[in-house]
């Protein structure tokens, strides 16, 4: 009797290590190609992207001169456009992502602003400047194009088997692009 158990036991960790390693080889390549695609499609967005925040550290600048330079808003829009210059050096297409969809939040969140303001709406600095970031065009194909490809990457990498070769190693989500209207 504890000769079989230990038998059926050893054939069992066979098994379930077995199946760990084919899991792994069948679903890494998947993985691989979708987040080298993701980071692929990314690439062209990169200098629109950096035309459009210059654009915006244009806004900053009129925010701090019209006296809003001690604002929370303001403040962290400085600190968000920093990250984002230093990260332009980097290759982490995920972290550029995200941090894009922040600048892009506190472009809309400066923008209900000065419209709910008299005193912000009133100034023709301001004004301009926001045009001037609204009018730095990302090519709705290469964003879309890139949305697409992050989506069909999450679902490729979220799965109960592949979430968890994804998980231990290390492909982790990537937002997709998300734009201030104005």
């Amino acid at each position: 009797m504890g000769r079989f158990f230990r038998w059926t036991v050893l054939a069992l960790v066979v098994v379930i290590v077995t199946g760990t390693v084919i899991l792994v080889v069948t679903v890494r390549p998947g993985l691989q190609d979708d987040a080298q695609e993701v980071r692929r499609t990314w690439k062209p967005l990169l200098q629109p992207l950096a035309a459009r925040y210059i654009a915006l550290g244009g806004v900053e600048n009129q925010l701090e001169a019209v006296g809003n330079g001690d604002r929370e808003l303001t403040k962290q829009l400085k600190r968000t456009l920093s990250d984002w210059q230093l990260l332009l050096a980097t290759n982490d297409a995920a972290t550029q992502a995200e941090t894009a969809n922040k600048l892009e939040g506190f472009a809309s969140r400066v923008d209900a602003t000065v419209r709910g303001s008299d005193r912000l709406r009133a100034n023709v600095g301001l004004n301009q400047s926001l045009t001037a970031f609204y009018a730095a065009k990302i090519p709705v194909k290469v964003r879309n194009r890139y949305n697409d490809t992050v989506l069909n990457y999450q679902r490729n990498r979220s799965g109960i088997l592949r979430g968890i070769v994804a998980k231990l190693d290390g492909y982790n989500a990537h937002p997709t692009l998300q734009l201030a209207n104005g």
